[in-house]
């Protein structure tokens, strides 16, 4: 049995998964649940299996019917998420009823070409689809530019994570992937690129799991499969030539169309030794179409003195490999401008640089910034400091309060969204008012 455990607005929802132990064919008796199969009964590879009934009744969340006409706006003591909001919230998605929350954990966002969002997260089945103590479902879901929701790969959460599942080379729900995964790209045709053990994973508009590049013998059992190409991936984009740029701890690397690996900045360039503030890091990738660069965001946290400190660094990258940092934050002292981190990274139609930046002595709240590069230093465009509570607002962009960002990205008209602590995604539209999205 596998326990999980996720801290909500109000307190501890506690989910409890069991591991699918796979049955057999119609010439091997079934594995009793709960327990793993005899090794005899499972030669290398993937094995159809006999499904569990809940499997059987699995039924993927969406909302596709309107619940609203209009704007709600919750207000200091309106129940939420079984806890209660002591600043407002406007809630503009026409699909979403706040008594009734459809996310849990939404982790990444992606924005695809056609205006909607990709979202990795948990959601909430609706009562067809539950079986006993596992109430949500695991996978990806698309928010339409008016606010329905639909799938674009979903299964039960209680088949995610099992040893007996490749990783990729099938659809979504016969792949032991689930949304707990690192930042996420959206590329040109609508797919999304993201790492997982060690490897580039590609969710095609199908709701199909593949390989970067497209190679079976990559998603084979872990006994059988080559060594990963990748040591610890971060943040992954894609050029418009179809090259796919990994940031794999201190090593910048393009992996060509046809899966040629070439190291683009060495551990030298990308972490030289005893120069913390010229590290180049890559929690989050994002290409830059207007300018044809690469932008990378990131922080070191060093200690060694005489220059302990947290350093955050935005990074650009010419197709050919060059560098050059465009800023530098700290958190102590004032020899640069002062963010506690960077989290989340999104470029707008213009080529402008945003991300999200944590405020300094201000608990766990952030703000999203836009960076000038002439000047270096970040432009404040949404959030107000804040006490470290619970509280959140909605309303012009500088009177707004953030949590914690997870990810961000700009839709083509240039409507940012971010996932903002547990539970809600944020949407700040290019008038300065941020809203409530999807919860």
């Amino acid at each position: 049995m596998i326990r999980r455990t996720w801290l909500g607005l109000a307190g501890l929802a506690v989910c409890m998964m069991l591991a699918p132990a796979p049955g057999a064919d119609a010439q091997v008796q079934a594995t009793p649940k709960g327990q793993s199969p005899p090794a005899r009964d499972w030669p290398p590879g993937w094995k159809l299996y006999e499904p569990y009934p809940e499997e059987l009744t699995f039924v993927v969340p969406q909302a596709t019917t309107k619940v609203a006409t209009e704007v709600r706006t919750l207000k200091a003591g309106t129940a939420f998420m079984g806890g209660t909001i002591a600043t407002q919230l406007l809630i503009d998605n026409p699909y979403l009823d706040p008594d009734d929350p459809f996310f849990f954990l939404p982790r990444q966002l992606a924005c695809l070409p056609d205006g909607s969002v990709a979202v990795a997260s948990t959601a909430k089945l609706h009562k067809e689809g539950r079986f006993k103590d596992n109430p949500y479902a695991s996978g990806f879901w698309r928010i339409a530019p008016d606010g329905a929701i639909t799938a674009i790969a979903a299964k039960h959460i209680i088949v995610e994570n099992s040893p007996y599942y490749p990783v990729c080379g099938m659809p979504f729900q016969k792949s032991r992937v689930n949304p707990e995964i690192r930042p996420m790209s959206a590329a040109p045709d609508g797919s999304l690129l993201f790492p997982r053990e060690g490897r580039i994973l590609r969710l095609t508009p199908a709701g199909r799991v593949e390989h970067v590049p497209n190679r079976p013998e990559y998603c084979a059992a872990e006994a059988n499969a080559p060594k990963p190409l990748f040591n610890d991936p971060e943040g992954v984009a894609q050029d418009p030539r179809g090259n796919v740029w990994v940031a794999d701890g201190c090593r910048l690397l393009r992996m060509a169309p046809d899966g040629a690996v070439t190291t683009v900045l060495t551990p030298q360039q990308m972490c030289p030794a005893g120069e913390p503030e010229r590290w180049i890091r890559g929690g989050f990738l994002a290409w830059d179409t207007v300018h044809d660069e690469l932008v990378l965001s990131g922080g070191t946290l060093w200690l060694k003195a005489p220059k302990a400190n947290y350093y955050s660094t935005i990074y650009r990258v010419t197709p050919d490999g060059t560098p050059r940092q465009v800023f530098l934050g700290v958190k102590v002292g004032a020899s640069a401008p002062r963010v506690d981190g960077t989290n989340g990274l999104a470029i707008d139609s213009k080529g402008t640089i945003y991300f999200g930046a944590g405020v300094v002595g201000a608990g766990n709240g952030y703000q999203v910034m836009r960076l000038d590069e002439a000047k270096r230093t970040p432009v404040l465009v949404a959030g107000a400091p804040r006490p470290s509570d619970p509280d959140r607002g909605d309303g012009p962009a500088r009177q707004a309060i953030f949590s914690t960002f997870r990810s961000m990205c700009f839709s083509p008209d240039d409507t940012l969204y971010i996932s903002d602590s547990t539970n809600l995604i944020r949407k700040l539209t290019p008038a300065g008012r941020v809203t409530t999205w999807a919860f």
